[in-house]
């Protein structure tokens, strides 16, 4: 049977964690481009890591460490080559 701690948690996490998280995407999408926006949700698994190593006293590997940073390191790039301006194609006009 269900305690009062359980739906506490429970209404917490769907209303605040998935509400919170859906209407900062959305505001996130219509701020920033698609493609930005769409690396930041590798985020996830990172964070999670990082609250249970924070709050929760649980122990970190280094291959688990080692994946973090992998994973910061590559929405590093992906944001960085979102930002490099492309080549212009130089189109002549037709007669």
């Amino acid at each position: 049977m269900p305690t009062g701690t359980n739906v506490l948690g429970l209404a917490w996490l769907g209303l605040i964690g998935a509400g919170l998280t859906y209407f900062l995407w959305f505001r996130g999408i219509s701020r920033l481009e698609p493609t930005v926006v769409s690396l930041l949700g590798f985020l996830s698994p990172g964070t999670a890591v990082l609250l249970g190593w924070l709050f929760l006293d649980q122990t970190l590997s280094a291959l688990q460490i080692i994946g973090v940073l992998l994973v910061i390191g590559s929405i590093w790039l992906g944001q960085r080559s979102n930002r490099t301006p492309r080549a212009r194609i130089a189109c002549r006009k037709s007669p």
